[in-house]
């Protein structure tokens, strides 16, 4: 089981997302997951973000993607940001 790191952009971006109206129970689902290393659902398009090392980006629900870095030398994961694909790649 990886050890769950979060940086102060994703606590606040995670915090405007509920705030939002986004229902966290996806979003629970899929950590449960990725703390244990278990392949994602296809519907949550977990792939790698090109140009950045050891970084990935998955969908939790309709327009909320996450980005995260796995570090499994180190037996943690990183939640970087999270929120709309216009917020974080636009």
């Amino acid at each position: 089981m990886l050890e769950i790191q979060e940086k102060p952009e994703f606590t606040s971006d995670f915090q405007a997302q509920l705030a939002s109206g986004k229902d966290p129970a996806p979003f629970k689902m899929v950590i449960e997951h990725l703390e244990q290393q278990l392949p994602l659902p296809i519907r949550h398009c977990d792939n790698p973000m090109v140009g950045t090392h050891g970084r990935w980006c998955c969908l939790i629900s309709f327009d909320w993607w996450l980005i995260y870095k796995v570090d499994t030398k180190a037996g943690t994961i990183t939640f970087e940001q999270t929120g709309s694909y216009q917020y974080l790649f636009e």
